[in-house]
């Protein structure tokens, strides 16, 4: 029972994991310990909206927060630095968690670290949840921006 007050939202079916012994020998038969934080990760793409004709165009305006933000009027947003290209570079944080563990007399240490969601608020496009993960590569987050077109 005690067990699960340490259990981290790292440890979300979503979670990738990594397991290894540590070399290092048990200092008791039963020794667990838990660990849980932030592992951050630096997010990259660009933010586009697609237009009339089908094609691409870069949003240069954003503000990215994190989900559990989204509907608090007083969140500041991420730092986010986005240029004129829509190509974007934001600094977030995925929870992560490492346990440690006694096996075959030696420590294994086994590592979480999970997705984040996020929304994206441009000026005149639709909020856009956005979930990461530890294998994020870069690439186009597309914005529905209908509203930008109807003006325009």
């Amino acid at each position: 029972m005690i067990a699960g007050l340490f259990l981290s939202c790292a440890t979300t079916p979503m979670a990738e994991s990594v397991t290894r012994q540590t070399g290092r020998p048990c200092p008791s038969p039963r020794y667990v310990e838990f660990l849980d934080g932030s592992q951050f990760f630096q997010l990259t793409g660009r933010l586009v909206s697609r237009h009339g004709s089908n094609t691409l165009h870069p949003v240069s305006s954003a503000k990215f927060l994190y989900w559990e933000a989204r509907d608090n009027p007083k969140a500041k947003p991420l730092k986010l630095t986005l240029d004129d290209a829509g190509e974007f570079s934001v600094e977030i944080g995925l929870p992560w968690s490492k346990q440690l563990a006694c096996r075959d007399d030696q420590v294994v240490e086994t590592q979480y670290v999970s997705e984040q969601h996020l929304v994206i608020r441009a000026h005149g496009c639709s909020d856009l949840k956005l979930t990461v993960g530890p294998k994020w590569l870069p690439r186009d987050v597309e914005l529905d921006c209908r509203a930008l077109r109807r003006t325009g």
